[in-house]
This record gives structure tokens, C-alpha cells and sequence, in this order.
């Protein structure tokens, strides 16, 4: 009979936080004005 061994490995895990987006709506034919405002 053998023996299997399982190792475990600890690894770091670095993020970066995300730069801010911005959406722009404008009142236009598309856009109603109560939904640019809510939006």
C-alpha cells in the first residue's frame, strides 16, 4: 500500500481597488427627464 500526501500551498493574493466610473445621461429624445434625474 502507498501513501499519497497532499501539500497545501498559502499563496497572496494582492488586489487593486478600482477607479471610479462616471456615467454622463443627457435629456435628449432617448432619455426622458425624470429618468436622467432618477438615474
Amino acid at each position: 500500500m502507498s501513501t499519497k500526501e497532499e501539500v497545501l500551498e498559502k499563496k497572496e493574493v494582492k488586489s487593486k481597488e478600482s477607479k471610479l466610473h462616471e456615467i454622463v445621461l443627457y435629456n435628449d429624445d432617448y432619455n426622458t427627464f425624470d429618468h436622467v434625474i432618477e438615474t
